[in-house]
């Protein structure tokens, strides 16, 4: 039995949660926990949390049955213990707690936590994190994995995930010589429906615009694929988009060794990857970003929108569904970094 701590219960924490009960593997959530910085009680605070996690926008009613009693939450025959305060005031040794998942955003200390965490266990960080003992992206560096040496893992960006697997496949076989990564990824949580202060500035406009910000998408290849550094253009953009769910990477790549066309790339992903799903549309016919809804696969590369230019050109064209797919990612490596 794998039994985790999911610190943060924002977007990313409630989907974890609905994957992990989606999946119905053995892994057990021990203890959720948030902090309120809202006007609500705590104990309507704890109820917003779980009508959110019931009643949700994008993916739909929470099928489960739901309880609170006593800070307790009542999910089936499975109970969770809800807490609003730091989570290194939680003594997870307490509740066998093998992995703590941090989706708080708030770029909490491992040092700070490891009274709470004795033993060998696992923090999972989901974003980049400059102390992590490695950044894992299940299907690209697994194999760099120790499991006594690493303990402080970071499972990469949402975009991370969706644009290494392709990128892995086109370095081993061509050779990536330079490029660029852009995104079009659709409106979070913090943003504004009408103007206000934020930084950079126009991440304060309304989310009905499009707006151009800075992504991590290629600093996260980098830190999985070292050998990437320097060849793509690091600084990226984001078209922040007025949809509510399924994100987009779309590039182009020049190679060291020559592609006759894309078959040749859609042989390599047939016989090599199995975390890149090849979609030809329906009827051939290209499909948009809400068919992506809830899908598993962190990288879906249109066949469509896949092209070879000069033999060493390449250009793709990643759908992936942000919460869902990336939160998948995050139970795939629980599952994998509990293995001895």
């Amino acid at each position: 039995m794998i039994n985790i701590a999911i610190n943060g219960f924002g977007r990313i924490g409630r989907s974890l949660l609905r994957v992990i009960f989606d999946r119905k593997f053995n892994l057990k959530v021990k203890v959720i926990n948030d902090i309120n910085l809202t006007s609500l009680s705590d104990s309507e605070y704890l109820e917003n949390l779980i009508y959110l996690l019931k009643n949700d926008s994008i993916y739909g009613v929470f099928k489960e049955k739901l309880a609170i009693k006593k800070n307790i939450l009542e999910i089936g025959s499975q109970k969770i213990h809800l807490f609003l305060t730091k989570i290194e005031n939680i003594n997870c040794n307490k509740f066998n707690i093998n992995t703590i998942v941090d989706s708080s955003g708030a770029n909490i200390s491992y040092k700070s936590i490891q009274k709470s965490i004795q033993g060998n266990k696992k923090f999972l960080i989901t974003n980049n994190y400059k102390d992590a003992d490695i950044t894992l992206v299940k299907g690209v560096n697994d194999h760099e994995f120790n499991y006594l040496k690493h303990n402080v893992i970071s499972v990469s960006t949402c975009t991370g995930q969706a644009f290494l697997p392709f990128a892995k496949i086109i370095n081993d076989n061509f050779i990536i010589e330079n490029g660029f990564v852009t995104t079009i990824h659709p409106s979070l949580s913090d943003d504004l429906v009408m103007d206000g202060s934020k930084r950079p500035f126009q991440y304060g406009r309304a989310f009905k615009n499009v707006r151009l910000l800075p992504t991590n998408v290629v600093k996260s290849a980098v830190q999985v694929i070292p050998d990437l550094k320097n060849k793509l253009f690091e600084k990226s953009l984001s078209y922040r988009v007025p949809t509510d769910i399924v994100s987009s990477v779309l590039g182009v790549i020049k190679v060291k060794k020559k592609i006759s066309s894309k078959k040749n790339i859609i042989k390599l992903i047939d016989k090599n990857s199995n975390n890149i799903r090849l979609c030809k549309g329906f009827f051939d016919r290209p499909l948009v970003s809400s068919d992506y809804i809830r899908s598993i696969h962190p990288c879906i590369l249109s066949e469509e929108w896949l092209d070879v230019s000069n033999n060493d050109m390449i250009r793709f064209q990643i759908w992936h569904d942000n919460e869902f797919a990336y939160c998948n990612q995050i139970y795939e490596t629980i599952k994998y970094v509990n293995q001895k």
